[in-house]
């Protein structure tokens, strides 16, 4: 495993993970998914994390709507924050896509896509 993809499963991780070649946890439990990507992130730096940011609009999970559970996506995000924060997890292995363009650049920069400048 060198490249784990990260996203919601409603907006077509698994056929976007699979193109790559990047492993994904699509198929298991909450708690095994939860536990392969705090694993990936934390005890490997050999491994690149890549996140499709795509369908994380709000206003596509309220309650109710197509795609409304999204409790592993959460959890994995949160597990990716403190990776991230506590110093497991380097910038250079995280690449954020939006839309089919690598965004990282911008995510890093505080741009429009965090409401920063």
């Amino acid at each position: 495993m060198t490249d784990v993809a990260l996203g919601t499963s409603d907006n077509g991780l698994e056929k976007w993970a699979t193109d790559n070649e990047y492993t994904h946890f699509m198929g298991e439990t909450c708690d095994g998914s939860i536990a392969n990507t705090g694993d990936a992130m934390n005890y490997h730096p050999e491994v690149n994390i890549h996140v499709r940011l795509d369908g994380f609009a709000l206003k596509d999970r309220m309650p109710g709507t197509p795609g409304d559970d999204w409790g592993t996506t959460q959890r994995e995000m949160a597990f990716l924050e403190r990776a991230f924060r506590v110093g497991n997890l380097d910038a250079s292995r995280l690449t954020f896509y939006l839309g089919g363009s690598d965004i990282t650049a911008g995510i890093f920069k505080g741009s429009k896509y965090l409401r920063g400048s």
